[in-house]
């Protein structure tokens, strides 16, 4: 893809905020306490979300619903209808495509692994629930607001791709507080690699709602394998999801070197000097 400098448009002026990066940090701050809280309010602790379907219910399901709508009012309110789509088709390399069919295969195997005959049917639900709710939510404040605040703060495109799969892993920290003791802080070294194939999921499409969905399937998959999956599936799985953090974290440097070329802004892909364009 040819990249040349965009020319200003004065798009910004129909916001009623600027994305800017004080913004974005605001934004997640403000949405981590309150799904933090409510979730602490429900009394469950993090490993028996999903023990019964009134845990689910009471517990993530609730709090990303609420989350959700305070969302989606605040995209529109400040009418960041920006946050849905890139201006242009960004770059993919070699090694990015690999980690989405890593990303992709890992889904596949957990979902044909799972037991679905055992599952109470409540629970099902309120697990697919959570898994849209995820998808949306986490996906809107990050690979969306957060992510077009970062590229609004005049960083290379390197730069905001990493702080905000940083962002994603420190989102999940609050997880130590709620039950999951010192495993919580691998999981936010774990959730942050994710957050560099999610991010490549929106890259390679264009659109949001790819991530939205990838995202959502991810989550979907991860809950009911805890207890409901086929011996072979887990042992196919665990290398699979081994080989998506090293692919992860071999991309996040490769995005950073490569992509730090260029900015991605509303009017479109700006190239600055000693640009590389193939990552």
């Amino acid at each position: 893809m040819a990249v040349t400098p965009a020319p200003s448009t004065g798009a910004g002026t129909r916001f009623r905020v600027q994305p800017t990066v004080p913004v974005g940090v605001t934004v997640a701050v403000v949405y981590t306490i309150v799904l933090s809280s409510i979730q602490r309010q429900a009394g469950i602790e993090y490993d028996e979300f999903f023990d019964t379907a009134r845990n689910a219910w009471r517990g993530p399901v609730l709090s990303l619903a609420i989350g959700s709508v305070l969302l989606l009012a605040f995209v529109a309110w400040a009418r960041w209808d920006i946050v849905w789509r890139d201006p242009e088709r960004l770059p993919m390399s070699r090694l990015a495509w690999t980690l989405l069919g890593v990303f992709t295969l890992l889904i596949v195997v957990r979902a044909a692994g799972i037991a679905y005959g055992d599952i109470d049917t409540s629970l099902l639900v309120a697990v697919l629930c959570l898994g849209v709710l995820v998808g949306l939510s986490e996906e809107l404040l990050f690979r969306g607001v957060f992510l077009r605040c970062m590229r609004n703060g005049r960083m290379s495109e390197g730069a905001a791709a990493l702080w905000t799969a940083t962002a994603f892993g420190l989102f999940h920290l609050p997880n130590v507080f709620l039950g999951t003791g010192a495993v919580g802080l691998v999981q936010v070294l774990l959730a942050g690699l994710s957050g560099i194939a999610l991010y490549y999921f929106r890259v390679a499409s264009g659109a949001i709602v790819v991530a939205m969905v990838m995202h959502g399937l991810f989550d979907i998959t991860t809950f009911l394998s805890a207890d409901y999956a086929a011996s072979w599936s887990t042992t196919v799985a665990l290398p699979l999801q081994v080989v998506t953090w090293v692919l992860a974290g071999v991309v996040a440097i490769q995005v950073f070197r490569k992509a730090r070329g260029h900015r991605v802004t509303p009017a479109g892909v700006v190239r600055t000097p000693h640009a590389e364009l193939s990552a």
